[in-house]
């Protein structure tokens, strides 16, 4: 949302400082939006056939220690579970609640 915003402005000051008229601004404007459904549909497909996790598997990307930054677990669920891993343990005694105190054993 917050992309949309700063793009608006800035379409709305290139008009407002007559850097160019309101329709080469929707012209870039729809230009934008097709390249980013093109780059979205590419890179989906490439992902749902394997092509990704191949081109990861090369020794290049290997050693040029190329990864995939799509995060495939929920982390709001991944910190739930550890949250209620931390708290199990609180209860049964095994972590100290006050960390600034040496622990006690």
């Amino acid at each position: 949302m917050g992309l949309s915003v700063g793009a608006s402005a800035v379409a709305i000051s290139r008009i407002y400082l007559n850097y160019h008229t309101p329709k080469q601004v929707l012209a870039g404007c729809g230009a934008g939006i097709g390249c980013a459904f093109g780059w979205f549909l590419i890179t989906a497909f490439l992902r749902t056939h394997g092509w990704i996790d191949w081109v990861l598997d090369l020794t290049v990307s290997t050693q040029l220690r190329l990864r995939d930054l799509v995060v495939s677990e929920d982390l709001a669920e991944a910190g739930w579970q550890k949250w209620e891993a931390k708290r199990k343990l609180k209860r049964r005694g095994h972590i100290n609640s006050d960390p600034r105190s040496p622990k006690t054993d």
